[in-house]
């Protein structure tokens, strides 16, 4: 499914319980074809790190925070900074994560764990647009990097964690000489700059354990089989 369905999907999904009372799965999108691409970018989460390559040679690009992704907002006084309080209020909560065998996926999975709970995870995606469509439509919480929170869709909520990803540049080992190769981390490392700070270091603070109920809620509302 093309990324620029995502809102059409998570609208649909909206209606979904109107036409199905007893909704018993959610969905997962397809991963894009393979390229030929001998330049690809990479990452690395916490809980996941990176397995060396003999073949590939990697240069680091960017390190940056992930965020709690959910449309649900309350009004608090103050914030946590530890994994376990600021997750642990969504652990019956639906869960929206990448795909099997994805580092996304790993990522999330131990996150959750870390914080003493197992995911109920409901919708399977690779790409950080339709996260944030489902999320802002109620079907569910879900990570995203800090570059991702620019295309951030009305209702939705998000909370910094102590939790970060690395991305970097791939190719074939030894050819960082190349000229194409080297215009294009240099390139890169330009739009890097540029963004870095783009994300919203500020957001208004909540009262987690009110945020999760409420999704907790607006779920059960869709899916009385849970």
């Amino acid at each position: 499914m093309e990324a620029h369905l995502a809102g059409h999907v998570a609208h649909g999904l909206t209606c979904f319980p109107a036409q199905n009372p007893r909704p018993t799965s959610g969905f997962l999108l397809p991963e894009p074809s393979d390229s030929a691409n001998p330049l690809i970018s990479v990452h690395d989460y916490d809980f996941v790190p990176a397995s060396p390559h003999t073949t590939v040679d990697e240069v680091p690009l960017l390190e940056e925070p992930m965020y709690l992704v959910t449309n649900i907002a309350t009004k608090g006084i103050s914030r946590s900074d530890t994994l376990a309080e600021l997750l642990g209020p969504y652990a019956e909560a639906p869960w929206i994560t990448a795909r099997d065998g994805t580092t996304g996926h790993a990522m999330a999975v131990r996150a959750c764990q870390a914080a003493g709970f197992q995911p109920r995870i409901r919708h399977q995606v690779n790409d950080f647009r339709t996260v944030l469509a489902l999320a802002a439509t109620g079907q569910g919480a879900g990570f995203v990097p800090e570059m991702a929170t620019a295309q951030s869709h009305t209702g939705v909520v998000l909370n910094k964690l102590p939790l970060f990803r690395r991305s970097k540049v791939a190719f074939r080992a030894g050819g960082g000489t190349h000229p194409a190769i080297a215009a294009f981390v240099a390139a890169a490392r330009t739009a890097v700059s540029s963004m870095i700070g783009s994300g919203p270091d500020e957001k208004p603070a909540m009262r987690y354990t009110d945020s999760a109920r409420a999704l907790l809620e607006q779920s059960a509302e869709a899916d009385p089989a849970n």
